[in-house]
């Protein structure tokens, strides 16, 4: 998996702004590979795998998405925070429904 830029420093305040904003964390999943989108559902994982599909392309994510571009920033931001609990679910996904991880 590619990983995801981000125009902010993943220790901004404006980050943690986004991630408490657009990032849920299901209290009966307390792993952060299970992290999802507010507002949408959308796994981060899933927000991660189209930006490296797309060539980090985050306007692009947001439009195929319909999500705002702040969402797919919070999604970069908390995976910076969280790459391998991520990078593991990714994978563990990819692996159950046959799909290629590189």
């Amino acid at each position: 998996m590619a990983a995801a830029q981000s125009v902010m420093h993943p220790d901004d305040v404006d980050n943690d702004e986004l991630i408490e904003l657009h990032i849920v964390f299901p209290p009966d999943w307390p792993d952060p590979g299970d992290a999802r989108i507010t507002k949408h559902g959308f796994p981060v994982w899933i927000v991660i795998d189209a930006l490296a599909a797309t060539d980090q392309d985050v306007a692009r994510v947001a439009h195929d998405h319909e999500m705002a571009e702040d969402a797919v920033q919070a999604a970069i931001a908390f995976y910076e925070r969280h790459r391998d609990a991520i990078d593991v679910r990714a994978k563990a996904n990819a692996a159950a429904f046959g799909a290629y991880v590189g």
